[in-house]
C-alpha cells in the first residue's frame, strides 16, 4: 500500500506498529522551533557543537553564521540559541539516540528546526485546532470617555492581584530558568540528514560491518534488539531461563508416554524405532526396559499397544469439543477395547446406549 503526500514529499511504502521500550521512548525528542524560514534548515547550517541537557529537555546547538572565526560576532547576532521542545504529535520529529554517553541526533524532515532564542509562544494555524483569530478594525461610532482617579482600595487590589499573578509554580520563565542551571549538561552531536549520504549513516545501525570501531564496543544487534523490544514481564526479578534449562532431558517413561498420546495406538516395533531416533542415551532403549514403561501407560489389544483411557482423558476434566466428562469418556473407551479384544463387534448406538450416565437414562417400565 503505497500513500504519496506530495510531489516532492517522503512515500510512505508501509505503516507498521512497534513496541519500543520504555527507556528508548524517553529518549525519543520531537522539537518545533520558529521564526527561521524552511528554506534555510538546520541540515545546510556548519554546526560547530552541540550540547543537551540530561533530562532531553533542553538543546543548545552553536550554529556558524558564516564569518571567519578570527572575528566575533556582535552582540546582536548570536551564533549559539537554546532550543526548547514541545512534546507533540506532529509531522516534525528529531530522533536521539545514544552511544557511550554521547547523544546523537538524525533528523527526520528538513523543515523541522527553526531556530530562535525568543520564548514566545507562536500560533500556526496548521498546530491550532481552530482559526487564528485575526484582529478587525473597529466599526463602531466614537463616544466620550471621562478619566477619573481610582480610588486607594483599588490601587492596592491591583498590586495584590499583580503579585499573585507570577509565582515559581505557575511561571514558566522562572521553571524554563530554573532547569536551565540546576539541570546538568550533556555533550551531543548533530547528525543532519542527507539522502546522499543515508545508507552510510545507518549502516551502523544494520549492523553489517565485522569490524566496528573501539568506541562503539555496545553497538551490536543483541544489545539494541534487547533495549527497542519491550519486555513480555515488567518483572526485574524474573530470571531468563537459559538454552540448557528449556531442552530437558525426558526420561524413557516419559517419551514413551508422549508417543502414546500423540498416537494412541501403535505397534512394538514402530515404538521402537521412534525411541532409538528420540532418546538422548540409545543404549537405555532395550526391550525390556520399553515393556516395563509400556505396562504403566498402555495395554495389549490383538498386538497393538494402545495408551490407557484414564492418561488419554484424565479424570475430573471435561471433552475440549463437547464438554463431556472424562469419566464417560474413558467407560466408552475401555468398553470399546475389550469387545474388540474379544473379537466381537458394536455399533454406535450400542456404545452410546451402555454409555450413558444413569441419570439419563429412561425409567424401566
Amino acid at each position: 500500500m503505497e500513500k504519496s503526500t506530495s510531489n516532492n514529499g517522503p512515500i510512505v511504502i508501509k505503516e507498521i506498529d512497534c513496541y519500543v521500550s520504555p527507556e528508548i521512548t524517553s529518549r525519543l525528542l520531537v522539537l518545533r522551533h520558529k521564526n527561521r524560514a524552511s528554506s534555510r534548515p538546520l541540515e545546510t547550517e556548519s554546526i560547530k557543537e552541540s550540547r543537551i541537557k540530561s533530562t532531553l529537555d533542553h538543546l543548545e546547538i552553536s550554529v556558524c553564521d558564516g564569518r571567519l572565526d578570527t572575528i566575533k560576532a556582535s552582540a546582536e547576532k548570536k551564533d549559539a540559541y537554546t532550543l526548547r521542545s514541545i512534546p507533540e504529535k506532529n509531522g516534525h520529529t528529531l530522533l536521539g539516540y545514544f552511544i557511550n554517553g554521547e547523544c546523537h541526533f538524525v533528523l527526520h524532515k528538513n523543515d523541522d528546526l527553526i531556530m530562535d532564542n525568543v520564548k514566545e509562544p507562536i500560533k500556526i494555524s496548521e498546530f491550532l485546532e481552530g482559526p487564528v483569530a485575526m484582529p478587525q478594525p473597529s466599526t463602531s461610532s466614537s463616544v466620550v470617555v471621562s478619566a477619573r482617579m481610582r480610588t486607594e482600595a483599588e490601587m492596592f487590589g491591583a498590586k495584590r492581584l499583580a503579585s499573585r499573578r507570577k509565582t515559581a509554580d505557575n511561571d514558566e520563565d522562572l521553571r524554563y530558568l530554573s532547569q536551565l542551571h540546576l539541570t546538568p549538561w550533556r555533550p551531543s552531536r548533530f547528525k543532519p540528514y542527507k539522502s546522499l549520504y543515508a545508507y552510510e549513516n545507518r549502516i551502523c545501525l544494520m549492523c553489517t560491518a565485522d569490524n566496528v570501531s573501539h568506541d562503539c564496543h555496545d553497538f551490536t544487534q543483541e544489545y539494541w534488539d534487547s533495549k527497542l523490544l519491550a519486555p513480555l514481564r515488567e518483572d526485574a526479578s524474573e530470571v531468563t531461563p537459559t538454552e540448557d534449562d528449556k531442552v530437558k532431558k525426558q526420561t524413557l517413561e516419559e517419551l514413551v508416554r508422549n508417543i502414546l498420546v500423540k498416537v494412541q495406538i501403535i505397534k512394538f516395533e514402530k515404538l521402537m524405532d521412534c525411541l532409538r531416533g528420540r532418546a538422548s542415551d540409545k543404549s537405555e532403549v532395550t526391550p525390556n526396559e520399553v515393556i516395563a514403561c509400556l505396562n504403566k501407560c498402555a495395554v495389549l489389544i490383538k498386538g497393538w499397544w494402545a495408551v490407557r483411557s484414564d492418561i488419554l482423558h484424565p479424570p475430573n476434566t471435561f471433552s475440549e469439543h463437547a464438554a463431556v466428562p472424562s469419566t464417560q469418556l474413558i467407560r466408552a473407551r475401555d468398553y470399546v477395547m475389550a469387545v474388540f479384544h474379544r473379537g466381537g463387534h458394536l455399533t454406535r448406538k450400542t456404545v452410546s446406549s451402555i454409555t450413558k450416565p444413569s441419570g439419563c437414562r429412561p425409567p424401566a417400565c
